[in-house]
């Protein structure tokens, strides 16, 4: 029983993992074995990882009798630093704050960073990229261009192609300036048509964007087109399904892709992280002043202590002797900080 450690996401779940184990052994009648479940550690992720830091506190880094700090609590706390972070003497921070908040509203800059902070278990991994501004950028034109490629490939699809050819076929037929409302939006189509399919990825996508704008109606034409007007209302159709179920992206990319807008969305991102590191610090610090981890601190301490990365980890050893089999109820939902 002492080798297994069952884990579940809250005190709910725990307490019905433990119930259903101890409903389960009574009808064995297995009585040595329910008396030992007395010992098991059935627990939520946080529980343990609270217990492997007082266990291992010193190694941690934290005293032994830490409180975990409530959700009321830590609102307030909350509340203190982001007083402390508009007040703040640095110069260089001070103007990450002005920009940010020109930028996005100093409402929405909060919300922004406490949502971070009560995520940044989550966040590590983004910030820690973000430490190297120059790889940063390239990373992100390199995301960019490879989001770019993607939405593109969805407009390789035949059923697209060919309405496109459809189109084009009937624009060299139909196609007329200040015709009627099918001549007239195949005119205008006509060029966008020829670009959406050839041309280098920002032709393309300016093409796409521009057909996007150039609208018609599934039941344009007169009856003189025959049957023409039946493939001209479904090509147009499907035109409209590829184009609207892209319209975000196709409306955003040009400026995503932007080189000058690449470059001023790196410098944002930039300051919202030293904002967010800021903040980090003053909350650590008067979590400190109270002698209180909050749930994150649990996670990211806690994974912090028994990282593989960390040479010669004694205590990540020690656990693993102890635990021989680990079982996560809807491991599933885990996410990458409970996963570690």
């Amino acid at each position: 029983i002492g080798a297994v450690l069952a884990l579940a996401f809250n005190d709910e779940a725990a307490a019905n993992m433990r119930g259903r184990i101890r409903e389960r052994t009574m009808a064995r009648g297995d009585e040595r074995t329910f008396d030992l479940l007395h010992w098991a550690q059935v627990m939520t992720f946080h529980s343990f990882c609270a217990q492997v830091l007082r266990e291992f506190h010193l190694q941690a880094g934290v005293p032994s009798n830490f409180t975990v700090i409530e959700d009321m609590d830590l609102a307030v706390l909350m509340d203190q630093a982001w007083e402390g972070l508009m007040v703040t003497p640095d110069p260089a921070l001070r103007r990450d704050l002005v920009d940010a908040c020109t930028a996005i509203g100093d409402r929405r800059l909060r919300q922004t960073i406490t949502f971070l902070y009560e995520r940044r278990a989550r966040a590590a991994e983004a910030l820690a990229a973000m430490e190297d501004r120059e790889a940063f950028l390239e990373g992100y034109r390199r995301a960019c261009q490879g989001r770019l490629r993607e939405v593109l490939g969805k407009f390789d699809d035949p059923a697209f192609t060919g309405a496109v050819g459809t189109l084009l076929r009937l624009a060299d037929r139909y196609a007329k300036e200040g015709g009627g409302k099918a001549a007239s939006y195949l005119h205008r189509a006509r060029p966008l048509l020829l670009a959406c399919g050839d041309g280098d990825q920002r032709t393309r996508l300016a093409a796409l964007r521009g057909l996007l704008e150039v609208k018609g109606a599934k039941n344009m034409g007169d009856k003189g087109m025959g049957k023409d007007k039946d493939a001209l209302g479904a090509a147009y159709a499907t035109l409209r399904a590829f184009l609207e179920a892209e319209e975000e992206e196709l409306l955003y990319l040009p400026f995503d892709v932007d080189p000058d807008c690449q470059e001023a969305a790196v410098e944002h991102l930039m300051a919202l992280r030293a904002i967010f590191l800021a903040y980090a610090a003053l909350m650590d610090r008067r979590k400190a002043e109270e002698n209180a981890l909050d749930f994150n601190d649990l996670l990211l301490r806690a994974q912090w202590l028994l990282s593989s990365d960390r040479p010669d980890n004694q205590v990540l050893g020690v656990l693993r002797e102890r635990y021989r089999y680990v079982l996560v109820d809807e491991y599933q939902d885990t996410d990458l900080p409970q996963d570690r």
